[in-house]
């Protein structure tokens, strides 16, 4: 009887054990993986004690990125995970600089130790310099660090951005990127659109009273597709709705803009899709 009683509890042990040791082994790997094989460091700047990088899934581009910030200490590569940034994107042109469309920083959660940040690069590094400037704050009222992230941008083949004059405001410019699908399926689709006006070179605020619709077409086969949902307003002057791929191919997403009182702001526009 002792030596049953014995065995059960080394058994016992040794699933309790199998079990931390999973549950430790699990974590580290996939947060080292996010940052390394499925986010790739595409930019990085040490400033005071702290190396900052930034980690994106491709490269960045015209149009709406979802990018990573880590942090760590440059002595030890101790990821710090008690920290803030403020960023502002600005583009030096030679003549004139500009700021592009973007959102708050959000702070770490659970165990990740990165902060997201979105915006809306408007054009490619080829017409000027991209940098982000930001300030990195380790602890609640520390003086925050100072920094300037340099970051290369690129157009891709199909186009996720279109910028265009409002045709029933012709000084107020429009941004408008295709956010998703990102990887499109036979199928019912999650498609999302960015809206954002230019007030000025430095102010690019989302636009939340407009209304987009769209329609899908094969232009080399001639056909449509049904069961479309015109996507509504989200947050962050994103607009979410559903699109329907019946094929794979090339696809042509044809967009009009409509304002608060229903008017055209812009059609005739489209995206283009291939899968």
């Amino acid at each position: 009887m002792k030596k049953i009683l014995f065995l059960m509890v080394v058994v016992a042990t040794t699933i309790l054990t199998s079990c931390d040791d999973t549950t430790q082994e699990f974590t580290k790997p996939n947060f080292e993986k996010l940052f390394t094989e499925d986010y790739p460091l595409k930019s990085s700047v040490t400033a005071g004690d702290y190396t900052i990088s930034l980690h994106a899934q491709e490269d960045l581009f015209v149009g709406y990125n979802q990018m990573y910030f880590l942090v760590k200490n440059t002595a030890t590569n101790e990821v710090i995970s008690d920290y803030s940034l403020k960023i502002t994107p600005m583009m030096d042109m030679g003549m004139m600089m500009h700021t592009a469309p973007n959102e708050t920083p959000v702070n770490p959660e659970g165990d990740m130790k990165v902060i997201q940040f979105n915006m809306v690069y408007i054009m490619p590094s080829t017409a000027g310099d991209w940098m982000l400037k930001g300030e990195l704050t380790i602890n609640e009222g520390d003086a925050p660090i100072a920094f300037d992230l340099p970051v290369t941008v690129v157009e891709k083949s199909d186009s996720r951005m279109l910028s265009f004059m409002s045709q029933v405001d012709s000084m107020t410019m429009v941004f408008l990127t295709l956010n998703e699908p990102l990887d499109p399926v036979v199928g019912e689709n999650k498609i999302q659109f960015g809206l954002y006006k230019r007030e000025t070179m430095m102010s690019f605020p989302a636009s939340e009273n407009y209304s987009i619709e769209f329609e899908p077409e094969m232009p080399t086969m001639g056909h449509g597709s049904p069961n479309n949902v015109n996507p509504t307003y989200t947050a962050n002057g994103l607009y979410d709705g559903t699109v329907n791929f019946t094929m794979t191919g090339y696809w042509r997403i044809n967009v009009t803009v409509k304002n608060a009182e229903g008017v055209i702001v812009k059609d005739g526009i489209s995206f283009d899709v291939n899968f």
